[in-house]
């Protein structure tokens, strides 16, 4: 007797031996604790799941590994994995190389170390390298100096003397005098002395240095005692 099947279906005995066979073929993992240490595995006392034939083939072998069951208490205390962060290591901030650039002698342009040479020459050549000989003919300060009132207040005293032997005491004498405490070279014009051009007699005075170019004045005293 022929039995007559439908195209496209399938006949249900059939759909119930595919379906057991296929649940036959997964194997569920199954809770066991390792009794050694198994690098690529986990640690002795780790309680793991694994498959039955992983645990059968290679943890149980050599007593490495033994079965939990439901409600079975370790074997040995449980160790459990601990995980460690990977920490980076700080990344160290490149600080960039300073450029240097040089001048080119072509442009005209002087760079910052050439003008503050330039500029200490100057003061060099204005001041002198050594201290002049007194003596009314062998100083005079030329009118063409230029100084500060920054360098006349932080290089003249405010209150200095004088020991002068014979009167009168010139602007002439204590524009010397000046050079000779502070290096700086005063002329003569820029000293006001109280409407006076030299002192006859010793006793305190106050003068005036006006400063070219500033609206500030500086004022000191000036001690002149005889010495004879």
């Amino acid at each position: 007797m022929w039995t007559t099947l439908r195209v496209g279906t399938v006949s249900p005995s059939l759909v119930r031996f595919a379906t057991t066979r296929a649940a036959a073929s997964k194997s569920s993992k199954i809770r066991v604790q390792l009794l050694k240490d198994f690098p690529s595995v986990g640690a002795r006392g780790e309680v793991i799941r694994v498959k039955p034939a992983f645990m059968r083939n290679y943890l149980h072998v050599n007593n490495g590994a033994c079965y939990l069951l439901e409600g079975q208490e370790p074997r040995i205390p449980v160790v459990k994995r601990v995980k460690q962060e990977v920490r980076k290591a700080p990344v160290e901030e490149k600080v960039p190389e300073p450029i240097a650039v040089e001048s080119d002698p072509s442009s005209g342009a002087m760079s910052l170390d050439e003008l503050s040479t330039l500029f200490n020459n100057m003061r060099k050549a204005r001041r002198g390298t050594a201290a002049r000989p007194t003596g009314e003919a062998t100083f005079a300060a030329s009118e063409n100096i230029g100084f500060t009132a920054t360098e006349v207040s932080q290089s003249v005293p405010r209150v200095h003397g004088i020991q002068v032997e014979t009167f009168p005491y010139t602007k002439k004498q204590l524009s010397e005098t000046i050079y000779n405490i502070s290096g700086l070279e005063i002329p003569e014009s820029s000293i006001k002395w109280n409407g006076v051009t030299e002192l006859s007699k010793a006793g305190e005075y106050e003068y005036t240095i006006d400063v070219p170019g500033e609206t500030t004045n500086v004022k000191r005293i000036l001690v002149v005692s005889n010495s004879s």
